[in-house]
């Protein structure tokens, strides 16, 4: 046991601690950017989509089932069955989604009030949701 093997395995165990620190944080920090752009089924999404699906996630994902939030919902309609299955054009969707939002909504057991987004936000939201539904 001399002083240089003593140093030798110290620093062999600096070096491994370090290095699973440093490689973890590398990689989620290179990954951050790439997630925030893709969604389920590996749809690439715009920066507009990107901020409706923050939108979703605050006040829709609540009520409605949708897989690229992870929104499990029962009271509004499943999103990837209603949007995604039943309507084949991504302006079809875009087009529900947008009246929901405006006039809203009253089937079933819930009721979904009108103008939760408005303007641009809307856009945003029904763009995401045009976007993801079904995949």
């Amino acid at each position: 046991e001399s002083r240089t093997g003593n140093r030798l395995v110290t620093l062999g165990i600096v070096v491994v601690f370090a290095f699973g620190l440093v490689v973890p944080a590398l990689v989620m920090a290179f990954n951050s950017s790439h997630k925030a752009s893709v969604a389920v089924g590996g749809v690439r999404l715009t920066p507009e989509q990107q901020k409706g699906r923050e939108l979703f996630a605050k006040a829709c994902a609540v009520c409605h089932t949708l897989a690229a939030v992870n929104g499990v919902g029962r009271i509004g309609p499943n999103l990837d069955v209603r949007v995604g299955e039943d309507i084949s054009t991504p302006a079809g969707r875009k087009a529900l989604v947008l009246s929901a939002i405006s006039e809203g909504r009253a089937r079933g057991l819930g009721q979904m009030p009108a103008l939760l987004y408005q303007g641009k936000e809307a856009e945003e939201v029904a763009s995401f949701v045009a976007a993801v539904a079904g995949r």
